[in-house]
C-alpha cells in the first residue's frame, strides 16, 4: 500500500510458499516460485488473508522491471493479482521499462489502476507490458500506456499474437468501458503492437490507440481476438498523419456482420464465454474503426448488411 522505487532496478511482488533468488554480483538475474501456495495465508491472529498480490500503492522502476506474480495450487483465486494502484517503469534513454503481471495456473488478474511503461522523452520508445493469467480483467478506468516519442511499445493482454507466443494464454479476457490502452508514437515513429487474446471468450468495450507519430511513421498493429468467442464494442485508432494507417485484426471462430449486432453482455459476468462461438458485429462498429480492418474467422464469415468505410480505410475478410 506504500511506495517502492528502484529506478534502473527490479521490483518483485510475489505470492507463494517458497522462493529462489539467483544473484550475479548485485544484480538479480532470476526469480522462481519453488512450491505452489497450498493454504490461505493468515495474519498473526490466525485470520485468513487474501491470497495473491495486491497493489494499491505506487511502484516505480524507471528503466527497469516490475514483476507481480502469484502461483496458485489449482484452485481459482478471486484476486490472484489485484492491481488498483500505480506501476511505472518508464524508459530511461535506450533502456525500456517492462511490467509483467502473471497470475499463472488458474489465477485471476484484475487491473483497475495505472500501468505505465512509456518513453516520452526525446528519442525514447515505449516499453513492454504483459497482463497474463487464467482469467484477465481490466476494469473501471484502468490505463496502460507504452507510448514513446520515437515509437510505441508492446502490450499483451491475455496472451501473445494469435495466442501463439510463449506467454500464458487466458481462458477469458474482459476489457471494460472506460479502459484505455495506448502504444502511440508521439513525434516521429511507428505505433506499437497491442494484443488482447483469450482461448475461450474475449469481451472488449475499451479504447485502444496505436497511432503513428505527429511528424512521421506508420500506425501500429492491434489484435482483439477470442479463439472461440469475441464481443467487440470498443474503439481502435491506428491512424498516422504522415504514414500508413495501421491494422485492427478481429479473429474469432465465426463472424456475422449484421445490423444490431454488438456485445449484449453486462458487467455482471466479466468472464462469460456464452453464447456460441460467434462474433455478431454491427456495420457501424466496423465503420467507426480508425484502422485497416481485418476480419479473420477460423470458420465462417456472414454479411447480413453492407458496411461503409471512411476514406482511406481498407477492409479484408478471410474465412477459414
Amino acid at each position: 500500500n506504500g511506495h517502492i522505487e528502484a529506478n534502473l532496478g527490479t521490483v518483485i511482488l510475489a505470492s507463494g510458499s517458497e522462493f529462489t533468488l539467483n544473484f550475479s554480483g548485485n544484480d538479480l538475474i532470476s526469480f522462481t516460485v519453488d512450491r505452489e501456495a497450498l493454504k490461505p495465508a493468515r495474519d498473526q491472529n490466525g485470520n485468513p488473508l487474501s491470497d495473491g498480490v495486491q497493489n494499491t500503492g505506487i511502484i516505480i522502476a524507471n528503466g527497469g522491471k516490475i514483476l507481480m506474480t502469484a502461483r496458485t495450487a489449482g484452485q481459482v483465486l478471486d484476486n490472484a493479482i489485484n492491481m488498483s494502484g500505480i506501476a511505472e517503469a518508464k524508459s530511461v534513454g535506450v533502456k525500456n521499462g517492462e511490467i509483467i503481471l502473471s497470475g499463472e495456473n488458474q489465477g485471476i488478474v484484475k487491473v483497475s489502476g495505472k500501468i505505465i511503461a512509456s518513453g516520452k522523452n526525446a528519442g525514447e520508445t515505449g516499453g513492454k507490458v504483459k497482463v497474463l493469467g487464467n482469467k484477465v480483467a481490466l476494469t473501471s478506468n484502468a490505463t496502460i500506456d507504452v507510448s514513446g516519442d520515437s515509437g510505441g511499445g508492446i502490450v499483451f493482454i491475455g496472451g501473445n499474437a494469435h495466442g501463439a507466443g510463449p506467454e500464458q494464454n487466458a481462458s477469458n479476457t474482459y476489457i471494460a468501458p472506460g479502459v484505455s490502452i495506448a502504444a502511440n508514437a508521439v513525434t516521429n515513429g511507428d505505433g506499437g503492437n497491442i494484443v488482447v487474446w483469450s482461448d475461450i471468450g474475449t469481451q472488449f468495450y475499451g479504447n485502444i490507440e496505436a497511432r503513428g507519430g505527429k511528424y512521421g511513421g506508420d500506425g501500429g498493429w492491434v489484435e482483439v481476438s477470442g479463439k472461440q468467442n469475441l464481443y467487440f464494442e470498443g474503439t481502435v485508432n491506428t491512424l498516422a498523419p504522415h504514414g500508413k494507417i495501421g491494422t485492427l485484426l478481429l479473429d474469432p471462430k465465426n463472424i456475422i456482420v449484421a445490423t444490431g449486432g454488438a456485445a449484449t453482455l453486462s458487467n455482471v459476468d466479466q468472464f462469460s464465454d456464452t453464447p456460441g462461438a460467434t462474433l455478431t458485429i454491427a456495420p457501424a462498429t466496423i465503420n467507426a474503426a480508425l484502422a485497416n480492418v481485418v476480419l479473420q474467422a477460423n470458420n465462417d464469415i456472414t454479411f447480413s448488411n453492407p458496411i461503409s468505410l471512411s476514406a482511406g480505410i481498407s477492409f479484408t475478410a478471410q474465412a477459414g
